[in-house]
């Protein structure tokens, strides 16, 4: 009985001695390379500007009426 329960009392112990170890730190990857303007963001920017234009041409013709 007494084999039995240090037994145990070894397992316990060494397992949690294991699980106490502190985490390794993951490297982290590189930052990838900024990835520059194609076609399609100079359309969005395009647009979006000419909007605001129409936006403040709109508004404008309506207080001077």
């Amino acid at each position: 009985m007494k084999f039995i329960l240090s037994s145990i009392a070894i397992l316990w112990f060494t397992t949690i001695l294991v699980i106490a170890q502190p985490p390794t730190i993951p490297t982290l990857p590189p930052e990838p390379e900024p990835v520059p303007l194609t076609g399609i963001e100079y359309l969005l920017l395009g647009g979006g500007a000419y909007g605001i234009y129409r936006l403040k041409k709109g508004r404008n013709k309506n207080n001077e009426a």
